[in-house]
């Protein structure tokens, strides 16, 4: 991390306020109710300062909740017993499950924090087949089981889109958007593209500024020369 960077993140953390377990923990961009012991204000902005910078946005007072019960949590997000974490997309809440623990809690809240600024600076810009992977890709939560994916049937690139409810193997799904990611990122300067399709559609510059013609034939021809995982 750059000395800007570390001042940067010094003077966020100085700005926390910080409260009990069981009250609530306050950033410039989280209201965080009933935190866990182990969430600590540095362990928080370190979580979520890179996902801002990485996204250029300032993420807007966004509710978090932590729950203690796994019952609890699944009445909340409704998803399956499988979710770690979630966001809400009418309300723009967090939802954190209680088997996000000190060790995972930065690639999981990350995820979530990503979508969030979809939510708030992108809209509907994102295309839903490459929400999941951006999600991953600016939590550094990137890593690709390319042996995995060259062995499934793979849907078509605009079919691998949030797999919860709709009958799809969620593997499957995040596998291959965060490797979408990566072939994008092969083609074209994935900070650049972003920028571009603030107030547009990013699927309206895969031709010109990326210079793909056919997003499904050439994903596929790009997948099929990935190593395998080692």
């Amino acid at each position: 991390m750059s000395v800007l960077k570390r001042l940067h993140l010094t003077i966020l953390v100085a700005s926390v306020s910080w409260a009990s377990p069981s009250g609530t923990l306050t950033t410039n961009a989280l209201v965080v109710h009933h935190p866990p012991s182990w969430l600590s204000p540095s362990l928080l902005e370190s979580a979520t300062q890179p996902i801002q910078l990485f996204l250029e946005w300032d993420i807007r007072k966004v509710p978090v909740y932590f729950y203690v019960s796994q019952s609890d949590f699944l009445k909340a997000q409704n998803l399956g017993d499988t979710v770690l974490a979630t966001t809400d997309r009418k309300s723009g809440t967090i939802h954190v499950g209680p088997r996000v623990n000190k060790e995972n809690f930065s690639r999981v809240f990350g995820h979530e924090l990503a979508h969030v600024i979809v939510l708030q600076k992108y809209r509907k810009a994102i295309p839903p087949w490459l929400e999941e992977g951006l999600a991953n890709y600016a939590a550094k939560n990137d890593k690709v089981d390319y042996t995995f994916l060259k062995s499934a049937v793979l849907p078509p690139v605009r079919d691998l889109v949030h797999p919860f409810g709709q009958g799809k193997n969620p593997r499957l799904v995040y596998e291959g958007s965060t490797a979408l990611m990566h072939f994008l990122q092969s083609r074209c300067a994935i900070r650049d593209l972003l920028q571009l399709s603030v107030g547009k559609t990013l699927e309206s510059y895969l031709g010109t500024f990326c210079q793909i013609s056919d997003l499904d034939v050439e994903f596929r021809a790009w997948l099929a020369k990935q190593k395998p995982t080692q």
